[in-house]
């Protein structure tokens, strides 16, 4: 009866890693309309309210503290094209350095 068991719950465990192998192997893409936040809820930033706008930003890995004209800043920053934030990334990085 011992054996019994031991080979039931070899069988259980097989079928644990299989599922879980599987799992490993399957790639789950997420939209913007999957996470909350992840779009702004209005037309412009300046409709929306500071909370909107922080979990706006905290979905971008931006930093979320301040008033709401600075969370417009900073959005209006990150939607620009990608030439422009790197020139003021540059811009930042080399006055830190001077």
């Amino acid at each position: 009866m011992a054996e019994a068991n031991s080979e039931t719950c070899a069988v259980k465990e097989e079928k644990i890693v299989d599922i879980n192998e599987r799992n490993k192997s399957e790639i789950v893409k997420l939209k913007e309309e999957d996470v909350p936040g992840a779009t702004l809820p209005r037309n412009t930033p300046e409709e929306c309210t500071v909370k909107q706008l922080q979990r706006w930003l905290l979905c971008r890995g931006a930093k979320t503290t301040g008033k709401k004209t600075q969370l417009v800043q900073r959005y209006n920053l990150l939607v620009q094209p990608i030439s422009v934030i790197s020139f003021l990334l540059l811009f930042r990085v080399l006055v830190l350095i001077l």
